[in-house]
């Protein structure tokens, strides 16, 4: 009985990760096709945004909902359902010629990044509560492997045969995923499904609203994330070739670094915690370094492609300490309205991860002549956006607590 129940946790858990893996491929999928895109459907710079904000925009308007669902329904049946809807999303992008179909596609694979992302989390704080930042660490790694999957081999396949037959490739790697999950993921049994009434659902919200620090993980997570944001999920291609004239290959090769020093960080800092038991130095130390790091981004028109290798590798792991902000809540959150309270969180980062998008946009778009792609001041100004971003997380790394107590959740109170 001990050794079914192990290798039903051990399919479970790699099961798991690789839905979230294959969610995370769609939000940075268009980031490798995105100039294709441009001319295929002739839109602009802030067009384009769109398709990256309704990615967020689809996944915070439906993390609330999920998280109350999941709260009280069976876990297996949400995550079977999502990576269906997921699959049947990517199905309908590659085949469709109509604007409104795409984004409509886009916002489904947002919902579906949602339950992925809660999925993983509840499946963790079931499991491994007691080690939950590295197991939570180990998880998130394996899922990041899709952030790489979609820069050069998606860019090299689009190369080949266009964008549209890549995404049909990626569909189908979304079908046998969804029969790997359908024979090998398992129902979580630990903690038992609780059922809530309408009104008391609504306390909870209130409850969870009533704390600063369901704000300050938000902001956090959302703000440490912006390298992956702007140069992983959509203009990390089209600065690269036109600030920096790399070919496509080449730029892709360098933003795969992102998600490979994401995939070593979120295990890394996981340990470092574990080893550590104190997160908040943990999320300074990478808020006050991306801050040094980001510089030389913005102020040098030239460096060479290793460097650019290495710069994003580190990006990649400083800004995997966002992962942390989720088993931080669960110090302060019980058990039986932990779906609820990720859902309330992330719904926040995702709305600011489209403000932010579309924010970028608009700024790169200042100033842009009719023949060029954007001019090189608008492309500054816009980056400029990483390094403020970074003096913010480390100003709430600062402010939230470590660990619950009576005063320090009475300042956190609004």
């Amino acid at each position: 009985m001990q050794k079914k129940t192990s290798l039903s946790f051990v399919s479970s858990y790699l099961i798991t990760g690789f839905f979230f893996s294959y969610t995370l491929l769609q939000m940075s999928v268009m980031n490798s096709f995105s100039q294709y895109f441009i001319k295929n459907f002739k839109i602009s710079l802030e067009e384009l945004s769109y398709f990256g904000s309704i990615f967020f925009l689809g996944s915070s308007l439906s993390f609330l909902p999920l998280g109350l669902i999941f709260d009280s329904i069976s876990l297996r049946k949400i995550l079977l359902s999502a990576m269906f809807i997921c699959v049947s999303a990517v199905l309908l992008f590659a085949t469709s010629h109509t604007i409104g179909l795409l984004i409509f596609a886009r916002a489904m694979m947002g919902v579906s990044y949602s339950a992925a992302l809660l999925g993983c989390f509840l499946f963790v704080f079931c499991y491994c509560k007691s080690h939950i930042t590295l197991a939570n660490g180990v998880l998130t790694t394996l899922g990041l492997l899709g952030g790489a999957l979609a820069q050069t081999p998606i860019i090299i396949l689009t190369h080949h045969y266009g964008w549209q037959h890549a995404m049909l490739c990626d569909a189908m790697l979304g079908g046998i995923i969804l029969v790997l999950m359908y024979f090998f993921l398992y129902e979580p049994t630990v903690i038992a499904k609780t059922q809530f009434s309408i009104l008391e659902k609504l306390s909870q919200i209130k409850r969870i609203t009533c704390h600063k620090l369901v704000f300050f993980c938000a902001v956090y997570a959302c703000l440490l994330n912006s390298p992956n944001l702007f140069l992983g999920d959509l203009w990390g291609t089209i600065i690269l070739t036109h600030k920096f004239h790399f070919n496509e290959i080449t730029a892709a090769n360098i933003i795969t670094y992102i998600f490979i020093g994401m995939v070593i960080g979120c295990s890394l800092l996981a340990g470092l915690v574990q080893y550590m038991k104190n997160k908040r130095l943990v999320m300074l130390a990478s808020s006050v370094l991306l801050l040094v790091l980001v510089l030389p981004l913005i102020m040098m028109q030239s460096i060479g492609p290793n460097r650019f290798m290495l710069l994003f590798f580190s990006y990649g792991i400083l800004i995997s300490a966002q992962a942390l902000v989720y088993p931080l809540m669960s110090n302060f959150i019980p058990a039986e309205i932990i779906g609820i309270t990720t859902g309330f969180l992330s719904t926040f980062i995702m709305l600011g991860n489209a403000i932010l998008q579309s924010i970028f946009a608009k700024i790169l778009s200042i100033n842009t002549e009719y023949s060029a792609m954007f001019s090189l001041a608008s492309c500054d100004h816009a980056l400029l956006m990483i390094p403020i971003s970074a003096i913010i997380c480390a100003i709430i790394a600062l402010l939230i607590p470590e660990s619950p107590s009576i005063k320090k959740m009475s300042i956190l109170s609004f």
